[in-house]
């Protein structure tokens, strides 16, 4: 079992450290159905399939993400590439997808919200039947763009789960019985549509090269996707050692390399200290370096969570290889939820150069 294990969207915890508490163990996705949508925003418009076939199976995901677990499982990753922030809503659930690559050339950015039907949805959104978007939302593929504005997908089935395999509901998604009403046309979904080529790419440190080290090399997506994504799993794991801070000093070792905890029950914190090969993180980053961790300054873990990340420390996989020699992450305002908490912070490159983390983003549950 290595840290892929756990699916991207299930960044989850009932406290505010499950999941690290699942890779500290290692370390041992309108209304009235009228889905008119607007024509290609440049270019000539990809094909209604292909966008049925990625739009619907990423509204899905996002629409059976966890809930009810913290701040910590507000976040989708799109594995290639990109982020999905997403909060409950009265109607369902609104998203806002950052550059997420899906797939066979294609991207998704807006904000959406999607609308949910079907039996005993609360807590388990694998019963849905038909879900509804409605916002805009532009599908960019290799042939153009495409704005969507309202999208239905109906026939929505899943498999059976597997009891001793908790994996996301979206990798049970029958995708052979859905029709998708979208770009003026009802399709169904092809291959393309699989949740596995959407969510189970191959990826390694140098998927996306950044020959230079350059900050100015990653997107706004990409610090979102280091924001949302790296600093919350490493966040998540100090937590989780906050929890445990009684336990002692202790080693956890993994087949990507180890981590060692040096508690200081006295001055209630801890440091952390990493030493990763390659080491995969669910939702297709791939974390490398020997570095340490520590609580920032100011921390206050009723209203968020401050650290520093310092040594050498490279990302790569879902975002451009980049090697920092110091992360600084804070959350502050999740004192009650829902909130529009704040993260802030700083990446600094090997190369010198350092890039501002700044951030508003709704989490609820």
């Amino acid at each position: 079992m290595n840290l892929n294990d756990t699916a991207p969207w299930r960044l989850s915890a009932r406290s505010l450290g499950a999941f690290a508490s699942a890779v500290v163990a290692l370390l041992t996705a309108c209304g009235d159905g009228n889905n008119d949508a607007a024509g290609p925003a440049n270019g000539s418009a990809p094909e209604a399939v292909l966008v049925a076939s990625k739009l619907a199976v990423l509204a899905v995901a996002v629409a059976t993400g966890p809930e009810g677990r913290s701040f910590f499982d507000n976040f989708l990753t799109c594995p290639r590439r990109g982020v999905v922030n997403y909060h409950n809503t009265a109607a369902g659930r609104r998203a806002t997808f950052s550059g997420c690559n899906v797939g066979d050339g294609v991207t998704v950015d807006g904000t959406a919200e999607l609308r949910w039907v079907g039996p005993n949805l609360s807590p388990d959104r694998a019963q849905l039947t038909r879900l509804e978007l409605t916002g805009t939302v532009t599908v960019t593929a290799e042939g153009g763009g495409a704005e969507v504005d309202a999208m239905r997908v109906e026939g929505i089935a899943f498999r059976a789960p597997t009891p001793t395999d908790d994996e996301p509901a979206v990798n049970r998604l029958l995708v052979e019985s859905l029709r998708v009403t979208v770009l003026g046309t009802t399709v169904g979904v092809d291959a393309r549509g699989n949740p596995a080529r959407l969510f189970q790419p191959t990826l390694d440190l140098n998927t996306l090269p950044n020959p230079t080290n350059a900050l100015a090399a990653l997107t706004e997506a990409d610090m979102k996707r280091i924001a949302y994504d790296a600093a919350m799993t490493l966040a998540s794991i100090l937590f989780n050692e906050l929890l445990e801070i009684q336990r002692g000093e202790h080693t956890h070792t993994m087949s990507c390399g180890t981590l060692r905890v040096t508690p200081n029950a006295a001055r209630t914190t801890t440091h952390l200290d990493y030493a990763w090969t390659a080491c995969p993180l669910p939702g297709g980053l791939v974390l490398d370096g020997t570095f340490s961790q520590d609580p920032g300054p100011g921390t206050d873990l009723r209203d968020g969570l401050a650290m520093v990340v310092a040594g050498q420390l490279t990302i790569g996989g879902g975002v451009p290889r980049t090697t920092l020699t110091r992360l600084e992450w804070v959350i502050t305002g999740v004192r009650s939820l829902p909130a529009n908490a704040e993260i802030r912070g700083t990446l600094t490159a090997a190369v010198g150069q350092q890039r501002p983390i700044a951030f508003t983003v709704m989490v609820d549950d």
